[in-house]
């Protein structure tokens, strides 16, 4: 496998795990702080960070499979 290719499944597999670990923190925090308590906002940046994240991931191995 490249070398390349093994970084992003690499990287994807631990994004994945840290999303939905920070996916089932925030519904905690929201539940027992509330929508808008400063936490749940934090929380939900983080969130919003790591999904970005793999989406730049997943645009830049999708670029890679249609440039070969």
């Amino acid at each position: 496998m490249n070398s390349t290719i093994s970084k992003y499944s690499t990287n994807k597999t631990e994004l994945i795990n840290k999303i939905n670990f920070h996916k089932h923190e925030l519904i905690a925090v929201g539940k027992s702080l509330g929508l808008n308590h400063p936490l749940t906002i934090s929380q939900s940046q983080k969130l919003d960070q790591l999904i970005y994240q793999y989406q730049r991931i997943m645009t830049i191995s999708s670029e890679d499979n249609l440039s070969k």
